[in-house]
């Protein structure tokens, strides 16, 4: 049996928050028998995940949806979030076929727990990307603060000069 998850350690998530974000996580059977999956968070009323368990045949995949509840107010650019994800899955086992995803997990989690393999996911919110209009504000300021007089440069034939007054500074 091999699963392979990606994202494979973290899922990151998209500013601005206050908007909520989604994210997808790809859950990969490339083995050659069907798995059962589950996906559980620390977090449960702030994350929607869909479907949140299920079959994946062999050597196919099932993209999970994980959508972040929206916040009431943006979280600060340097917040580490703590929440967590553990996905587990196991082997479908012939004689459990016939039913559904919730009783085989209730029958393997008493009768085979160690057949259940799990891997933990952390989750992370991405530094707000400047807007063009930030960005030019970040510059102005430093041009402001900085007692460096604006170059000026003179174009002649494709080439770049400089006066005479800066290359002495």
């Amino acid at each position: 049996m091999s699963i392979h998850l990606v994202p494979s350690s973290q899922l990151s998530f998209k500013r601005p928050l206050i908007h909520g974000s989604r994210e997808t996580l790809l859950v990969i059977n490339s083995g050659n028998d069907p798995v059962m999956f589950k996906v559980k968070t620390t977090a449960p009323k702030q994350y929607t995940v869909k479907p949140n368990a299920g079959r994946i045949e062999p050597q196919s995949q099932v993209e999970v949806q994980v959508m972040l509840q929206s916040f009431k107010e943006e979280p600060p650019a340097d917040y580490k979030c703590k929440d967590k994800f553990l996905v587990q899955w196991a082997a479908i086992k012939p004689v459990y076929e016939a039913l559904p995803i919730s009783e085989m997990w209730g029958i393997t989690e008493l009768e085979d727990r160690e057949s259940i393999h799990q891997q933990k996911l952390k989750v992370n919110f991405l530094a707000p990307i400047p807007t063009v209009n930030e960005e030019q504000e970040e510059s102005e300021a430093i041009m402001n603060r900085s007692p460096i007089v604006e170059p000026i440069m003179v174009r002649e034939l494709g080439k770049i000069s400089f006066s005479k007054a800066e290359i002495e500074d």
